[in-house]
């Protein structure tokens, strides 16, 4: 994970999600570069306006993208997800391609919790996307016990392979430099699996999970102190695959 699972996750970790995707003045998606709006303009709603018979008629997002630089090489598109939050990066082919990655975001997490800082290059297909999650899952010492603070990032990770089904997820399991190195690897395997069973128990299918384990490979933080210890002892994870 340093982050977590998912969903997702999340994930600190969001256990309610908001599905509503309605275009309320929250709705308007700004992270810098690219903002979404509606065809009314930015404090409009996304639901429609009032007809002369009281009815309501559908108002048309729009997503602004400025161009990106074509004198470097082409960023693919990637999204990172924070403390509850994700945030769209990259480049896509077209304001088309945003805004359907914002919206699908959305339903998962909330309109409010989905920042839009893409860029538009004609050179980069439309997907895939690959959600990083930035979420720290750590473990005590010798162990692969799942930690029950963590749940609400879990299960939002669940939440999300339902809601893309085109996506898989990518666990890794590490451990701190103590012991034995067949130990150790043995432990990060058993890491990313309990984490993968999680996943499996709550209906999603095995072949759209990789559990991986590294061991005590790429350290984020100083093997030499507790601290530093404690947070190389974690798991990594990656939606991969997420089309627009």
């Amino acid at each position: 994970m340093a982050g977590a699972v998912a969903v997702v996750v999340a994930i600190a970790a969001i256990v309610v999600v908001n599905n509503d995707d309605s275009g309320s003045d929250k709705d308007k998606t700004r992270a810098g570069a690219g903002t979404i709006t509606t065809a009314n303009g930015p404090g409009s709603t996304a639901t429609g306006g009032s007809t002369a018979n009281g009815g309501s008629t559908p108002t048309k997002e729009e997503v602004a993208l400025p161009a990106a630089d074509t004198s470097r090489p082409p960023d693919p598109p990637v999204a990172l997800y924070r403390q509850g939050k994700l945030f769209l990066e990259g480049s896509v082919p077209n304001e088309l391609s945003a805004l359907s990655y914002a919206r699908r975001f959305r339903r998962i997490l909330g309109a409010g919790n989905v920042f839009v800082d893409m860029k538009r290059d004609p050179r980069v297909p439309a997907g895939p996307l690959r959600v990083i999650v930035q979420e720290q899952y750590q473990f005590p010492t010798g162990s692969n016990a799942l930690d029950p603070k963590y749940e609400g990032l879990l299960n939002l990770g669940v939440f999300a392979l339902r809601q893309l089904p085109e996506a898989k997820l990518v666990i890794t399991g590490y451990t701190d430099n103590s012991g034995p190195a067949d130990v150790n690897q043995s432990l990060s395997e058993q890491r990313s699996r309990v984490v993968a069973d999680f996943m499996v128990v709550r209906g999603i299918p095995p072949d759209r999970i990789v559990a991986l384990g590294r061991g005590p490979a790429d350290p984020i933080a100083d093997n030499s102190t507790p601290e530093g210890r404690q947070r190389n002892r974690r798991i990594e994870a990656t939606l991969e695959g997420i089309m627009p």
